[in-house]
């Protein structure tokens, strides 16, 4: 995100979150402001006069508040996001979660449980419940803010997030755009240096673990399950550019390689 800023040059360019990443969660109060300042519950908390506007907003607060803007996205394999999710979570120090307030962090401290209860938690399904269809469906009835999606919502939801990608100036995968391709350094007209976004700390002792033991029959279905909406989403994007023998290959390695990376990180 600062790598956007950086070749946008100077302006406002706004950080932060919306109400769709918090579900039935209603003690704003408790968060301390430095991390609350960033939490926009309203879409009219947003400046209008911002030059950027970047962090995990769901499309319908942006198109609010920002009808006439150019809107990017890029998807990152379901699978590894949510097994990245879980990492990063589990790895918070006491020093990182005090700026969330102790109410929300007691949802932050359920990484701490086995991957399996992890995903198993109605009350962080805002988080870990196909969470790329959220952000682009998010409001709406059949968007539970405590519990996980209905799949027999599966097909109504899927044709309104497929509609409003249809709206983005650019969408497209992380996986494709790391290895070399600069599809979205293209559109934007400058270069991008990023660097790894919310690397992992070294796991506490008393929270390290061994991934082939999380990695149960049951934490894989729900894998599954906790991204069998994204994942259509992400292959929708990469067949765009290439086959999907070839989309299915990119995503297998990538999920692959996010095991043994996060197998090290975990033990």
């Amino acid at each position: 995100m600062d790598s956007i800023a950086l070749g946008i040059g100077p302006g406002r360019h706004v950080r932060g979150f919306d109400r769709c990443l918090f579900g039935d969660f209603s003690q704003f109060d408790s968060i301390p402001n430095m991390m609350r300042s960033v939490i926009h519950l309203d879409k009219t908390e947003l400046p209008l006069e911002a030059t950027t506007v970047m962090g995990h907003f769901s499309y319908q607060t942006l198109r609010g508040r920002y009808p006439n803007a150019d809107f990017v996205v890029l998807l990152r394999e379901p699978t590894v996001r949510l097994l990245s999710h879980w990492i990063y979570w589990r790895s918070l120090t006491w020093f990182s979660l005090r700026h969330w307030g102790a109410e929300w962090s007691a949802r932050l401290k359920l990484a701490r449980l086995p991957l399996q209860a992890f995903l198993s938690h109605p009350e962080i399904a805002c988080q870990t419940d196909n969470i790329i269809t959220r952000m682009l469906v998010w409001p709406h009835h059949l968007i539970p803010d405590d519990q996980f999606i209905d799949p027999a919502n599966d097909a109504a939801l899927l044709a309104i997030a497929c509609e409003n990608l249809e709206h983005f100036g650019f969408a497209g995968i992380t996986e494709r755009n790391a290895a070399g391709y600069r599809e979205l350094p293209d559109w934007l007209g400058f270069r991008l240096d990023v660097p790894s976004l919310n690397p992992a700390r070294k796991m506490r002792r008393s929270l390290r673990s061994q991934m082939n033991t999380e990695l149960t029959d049951g934490a894989l279905r729900l894998l599954a399950d906790r991204s069998r909406l994204d994942a259509k989403l992400w292959m929708l994007l990469a067949t765009r550019k290439m086959t999907e023998t070839e989309a299915g290959i990119l995503r297998q390695t990538a999920i692959l390689q996010a095991v043994a990376r996060f197998s090290i990180l975990l033990a």
